[in-house]
């Protein structure tokens, strides 16, 4: 039987070593950048996407011949209108920890595709608590005197605080 060289068998450990070293530090530094948190809250931008479209979904054909409806199968839309107002709840909420924590941002005003009136573009001026059709105890209501595209002197708010978040497909 033939015995291995010392020096050899130790380069051939310290190569094998030195591989596996650089092969784990160069699999942290694409990893962790995927593991650390970042303070940049696109909630807001993903959460006005998403009722965007499903606005725009109500399955009711328009009477505008220009207009592209979308398709539903065998005439059942998406969602219901309770599903709808859950959507705009959880969009409001889409920016919280827990559901204890308040949100970071107030909403003033909701300019959307409105699923309640076939996906027509208008004003959201509440929404509803969870199980209700009403205004009354509403989840949350517009601030009259800040909504729309101009906003009035009356505003009981900043202008320079608040922050416009658009969509366009």
């Amino acid at each position: 039987m033939k015995e291995a060289d010392p020096s050899k068998l130790g380069k051939a450990l310290s190569d094998t070593t030195t591989r596996r070293v650089i092969i784990g530090v160069l699999l942290m530094l694409m990893i962790l950048p995927l593991l650390t948190f970042s303070e940049t809250d696109y909630s807001s931008v993903y959460s006005i996407r998403e009722i965007f479209w499903f606005g725009r979904s109500s399955c009711k054909p328009s009477s505008n011949p220009n207009s592209i409806d979308f398709y539903c199968p065998k005439g059942k839309p998406w969602l219901t209108q309770e599903g709808w107002h859950e959507m705009l709840r959880g969009s409001l909420r889409a920016s919280v920890a827990t559901e204890t924590d308040s949100p970071s941002r107030d909403l003033i005003w909701l300019y959307i595709p409105d699923f309640n009136k076939q996906g027509r573009m208008g004003t959201i001026p509440y929404i509803p608590a969870s199980g209700k059709n009403t205004s009354d105890g509403a989840f949350w209501s517009q601030i009259d005197s800040c909504a729309g595209f101009e906003v009035s002197p009356d505003c009981p708010l900043r202008y320079t605080e608040m922050q416009l978040i658009t969509y366009t497909p």
